[in-house]
């Protein structure tokens, strides 16, 4: 039974901490990933949000 008990408390010490055994370059990887989706989808609404900005300022400069 104490077997038991030391690996569950070494599984809710790793939950806790954010550990579940992935390598740290895989996480660096997928952040990377994500930052290069964000700014590909974020470069094809460029012309909108340009004008929306513009648009923005010219309304309250007006």
């Amino acid at each position: 039974m104490s077997i038991v008990k030391q690996k569950y408390g070494r599984l809710v010490a790793k939950v806790y901490a954010g550990d579940f055994g992935v390598n740290q370059a895989a996480e660096v990887g997928g952040l990377v990933a994500a930052a290069i989706a964000i700014t590909a989808g974020v470069a094809t609404q460029g012309d909108q949000v340009g004008q929306a900005i513009a648009t923005f300022f010219t309304d309250k400069l007006s």
